[in-house]
């Protein structure tokens, strides 16, 4: 994936919650556009960061038998700028959790200041043709940002 907004989860709770972190660096290609002589991070890749470290949450609280996909986003709120050199705490906790879907509402601090928030639907599912290897494949790429380097089996659910 080109835009991996995570790069580290330091707590997860399968089923309740998940923490994880965001270095923005200034070497990141969104800061030659957004904006010219005031960098600072987008929005969109903030509700991103957020959905990703969302469908890790879901994923791992499913043993990753499904995909989680972002579906929806509401009540979003940026409330202070995030500039080249801060880190983005994020965090994510499930609200309701149903086969087909699960609500999470989530956070963005930076040095301890809420800088974004929204609550996000996401979507449960396994696509036709959605191998096993692809699941497992995306288990150890998250697996790894926690700092596990097990190979236990998931996804196997057919």
């Amino acid at each position: 994936m080109r835009y991996i907004l995570i790069d580290r989860i330091v707590e997860i709770e399968p089923g309740k919650r998940a923490k994880g972190w965001k270095n923005a660096s200034l070497g990141e290609d969104y800061f030659q556009d957004h904006f010219p002589g005031f960098p600072a991070v987008p929005g969109a890749l903030m509700i991103e960061a957020m959905a990703q470290l969302s469908g890790l949450l879901v994923m791992t609280s499913i043993n990753y038998e499904k995909l989680s996909v972002l579906l929806g986003v509401s009540r979003a709120r940026f409330r202070e700028f995030v500039r080249p050199g801060d880190r983005l705490v994020v965090e994510a906790e499930i609200k309701s959790l149903q086969p087909s879907a699960a609500m999470t509402k989530c956070t963005v601090h930076v040095d301890d200041k809420l800088v974004a928030e929204a609550e996000l639907m996401m979507g449960i599912q396994r696509p036709p043709g959605m191998s096993t290897e692809f699941v497992q494949m995306l288990a150890t790429r998250y697996r790894m940002l926690t700092g596990d380097t097990s190979a236990g089996d998931v996804g196997t659910e057919a």
